[in-house]
């Protein structure tokens, strides 16, 4: 995720996220599904069986985590700065927390709770840092100069 952030700095995201989703999800697929062949691992699926949940979730997953979720991040690197859009690695975790506490009933330890704690108030900085709230033009000092209007136009 890393590399793609630095890449993307540095060479043009396709037009469409969706169309780039679909491609690099669909060849990771087949070259782990390659890879799986290629070490025995097709022979142990059939021993397990597979259900109708288990299904369910890998389509979920696939859809929802891989496809859309890749999508989204794609569409962000194009329209927003990126330390505000890498702040998602910090947050991910913290739904999972909450979303293991209201369906699984989960309680996380005090540690991981002051854990996040510390990473919302992180993620705010950085988002404060990128987008400050501007000042009014009533509380701006006396002495502030005013802004240039570009040549050509008028005030």
């Amino acid at each position: 995720m890393v590399a793609r952030v630095f890449v993307s700095q540095r060479l043009p995201l396709p037009r469409d996220p969706f169309v780039a989703a679909v491609w690099e999800m669909g060849l990771g697929g087949v070259l782990l599904s390659l890879a799986a062949l290629a070490t025995g691992e097709w022979g142990e699926l059939a021993r397990g069986g597979v259900s109708w949940s288990s299904t369910a979730a890998w389509v979920y997953l696939v859809v929802m985590g891989s496809l859309v979720g890749f999508t989204a991040y794609a569409w962000l690197l194009k329209v927003a700065p990126i330390s505000l859009v890498v702040t998602h690695q910090y947050v991910n975790p913290l739904v999972a927390i909450a979303l293991g506490m209201l369906f699984l009933g989960e309680r996380p330890s005090p540690w991981a709770l002051a854990g996040a704690v510390l990473v919302i108030g992180a993620v705010y900085a950085v988002v404060r840092a990128e987008f400050p709230r501007s000042t009014p033009a009533r509380a701006r000092p006396e002495t502030a100069a005013p802004k240039e209007i570009p040549a050509g136009r008028t005030a």
